[in-house]
């Protein structure tokens, strides 16, 4: 039926994923679609963002979400500061979260044991 077998997180990392102008977003939501097929969370952009910043604030994201003890919600907000304080850059302020704030993974793939 095209619905997910667990609750993923869905990264939408390009251009206006969040959906484009308004007339468009109201026939193309792409996150709503996301969420309505039963991802956990979706993050998405609310406009362009150039490939560099893109892959730079994702590799800082997943690093912050998969090696903390963090809510989706919680590294999201430390990415967007340290692009802020650190790199001098408001970009990450173009990420959103389309879920609970509180979405964290069920177990943190550090502690997962890949079979023999």
């Amino acid at each position: 039926d095209g619905r997910f077998q667990q609750r993923p997180l869905v990264f939408l990392n390009a251009c206006q994923s969040a959906g484009g102008a308004d007339a468009l977003r109201k026939t193309f939501n792409l996150p709503q679609m996301f969420i309505e097929r039963g991802a956990g969370a979706v993050i998405a952009t609310a406009c362009p963002v150039p490939d560099r910043f893109a892959a730079a604030f994702a590799q800082q994201f997943y690093h912050f979400f998969l090696a903390g003890h963090m809510t989706i919600g919680q590294a999201l907000h430390k990415t967007r500061w340290h692009f802020l304080t650190q790199h001098h850059n408001p970009l990450g302020l173009a990420y959103g979260l389309y879920s609970p704030a509180y979405y964290r993974l069920a177990q943190s793939p550090m502690q997962t044991q890949l079979p023999m």
